[in-house]
């Protein structure tokens, strides 16, 4: 049986970015790219953080099991293989079986766009940067970490915004701006 040991502060972050609108169903969780990237996306705020123990995965894992193992107090999240669609997840003594979410999730890399450095306005919804706050806070050790606490976002006016973290260069976040009309002034 293969197992495979996730960092939990990546995980946490991605679960942050994890959709849990029912209808997009294959967005309800965080997927682990063969490349080892732990991805997560609501259509709005997105994150990606390279994570070693995950590399030869290619999975969806539901919310559902990483928030009953999230529980756990372990240094790891461990996912083992059982066999066909049966998996073991856990942290610490915390344990739950699940079976992978069965569908697509999207290109991730393909609506990152390059960052240049060029800076526009855009409009946000302040829960998306509330949840970018809270990766942060994981990207430096965690809450009440004695690191500063930062993230950088660019815009181009071009569709999601890159994020990253400067205690992680190995993780990535997007946020999509609010789309809106400004405000016509009248007589």
């Amino acid at each position: 049986m293969t197992t495979y040991n996730l960092d939990p502060a990546t995980i946490n972050a991605a679960m942050l970015a994890a959709s849990t609108d029912e209808t997009r169903y294959y967005l309800r969780g965080v997927y682990i790219d063969p490349q080892g990237f732990a991805v997560a996306t609501n259509g709005h705020v997105l994150f990606a953080g390279k994570d070693a123990g995950a590399c030869g995965l290619d999975m969806i894992v539901p919310s559902a099991a990483l928030a009953i193992a999230k529980k756990g107090k372990g240094d790891v999240y461990e996912i083992e293989h059982l066999g066909g669609e049966n998996w073991r997840l856990s942290r610490g003594a915390v344990v739950t079986l699940f079976s992978p979410i069965d569908g697509t999730f999207p290109d991730w890399k393909r609506v990152v766009p390059e960052m240049r450095g060029e800076e526009t306005v855009a409009h946000f919804d302040p829960a998306y940067f509330s949840a970018l706050g809270k990766m942060a806070d994981l990207s430096s050790g965690g809450a009440g970490a004695k690191t500063s606490t930062n993230f950088h976002v660019f815009h181009d006016g071009s569709g999601l915004c890159p994020v990253v973290f400067p205690d992680r260069g190995d993780w990535l976040a997007g946020a999509m701006p609010v789309r809106r009309n400004e405000p016509q002034f009248s007589r």
